[in-house]
């Protein structure tokens, strides 16, 4: 029987595919990748919120914004003048 993925259930992702924002909602959904669990297949892809995902697995959605971002531009970071502004 197949069924849609969710943390809910103890599904674990296996990865995000896509990511929209959806202005009904104002909010970012995710398409899911789930991995299998024991004998079963694996759950089909589903969608998530990012509240969800924050609240279930705030690693992966920090992984994926990173592996995602782009700089357009960098500032000059000197070391020495930035750890002078840095308290101890």
């Amino acid at each position: 029987m197949d069924r849609s993925g969710h943390f809910s259930f103890g599904d674990k992702p296996s990865q995000i595919i896509k990511s929209e924002y959806n202005e009904n909602i104002k909010d970012v959904i995710f398409t899911m990748n789930w991995k299998k669990s024991g004998q079963y297949p694996p759950p089909t892809t589903s969608q998530i919120t990012r509240q969800d995902l924050l609240k279930y697995d705030p690693l992966l959605l920090v992984y994926y914004y990173e592996k995602h971002i782009e700089f357009t531009q960098c500032p000059d970071f000197s070391a020495d003048s930035e750890l002078d502004r840095i308290p101890h």
